[in-house]
């Protein structure tokens, strides 16, 4: 009987370690599979993937990457994953006030550090407006937070909320919600969840 290769050493076949030493990089599937020397092929890089050893041997290695990352910087997976959720949860309403006539307006001041992380960019510029009696001092202020979408599937990534579809003849991989990944997610967004601001008046 044919024993499993230990993941703590590198794959037997070369072209297999290769393929998961560019994933452990970032690549994609399939820039890996040709990284690794393979002809470029979408549904055989899909394949490889799900080989057990190679699995086996990813896993072990992006466990030891996390593990010298955490002492090396003392960042750990939470710390990660709470980060992405000030992004994922974020809302542009947090950054604003609306009068009772409608107008929207710019307000940070009351907004706490864990809101600030969500901000991408923020700008200020103040000019004059008209000329004469009729100059007035404008000052138009634009904010950019970062992708929600992107926090946020990083996030379901990590908490395995998405499965990739195994039916070989499938253009792209269907992802699938996993039930305790869900509440644990669920739980993330009531804890990150944006509280009511009073509006100016």
């Amino acid at each position: 009987m044919r024993t499993k290769p230990d993941p703590t050493h590198p794959l037997r076949n070369t072209r297999h370690e290769a393929f998961v030493q560019a994933l452990l990089r970032g690549e994609t599937q399939d820039a890996a599979y040709a990284s690794a020397g393979y002809t470029p092929s979408r549904h055989s890089a899909a394949r490889l993937a799900t080989n057990d050893n190679i699995r086996a041997r990813l896993a072990y290695l992006r466990s030891k990457v996390a593990s010298i990352v955490v002492e090396k910087t003392g960042v750990t997976i939470a710390d990660v994953v709470a980060e992405l959720a000030k992004l994922g949860f974020s809302n542009m309403r947090d950054y604003v006030s609306i009068s009772h006539g409608g107008q929207v307006q710019v307000d940070v001041a009351q907004a706490p550090d864990r809101k600030w992380a969500a901000i991408q960019e923020f700008t200020s510029e103040t000019y004059t407006e008209g000329k004469g009696e009729d100059a007035r001092i404008v000052t138009r202020t634009r904010i950019k937070l970062h992708s929600k979408e992107s926090a946020l599937v990083s996030i379901g990534k990590h908490l395995g909320m998405f499965d990739k579809e195994k039916d070989p003849g499938a253009a792209d991989a269907a992802l699938q919600p996993k039930a305790p990944s869900h509440e644990r997610l669920e739980e993330m967004r009531r804890r990150y969840a944006p509280k009511s601001k009073p509006e100016i008046h």
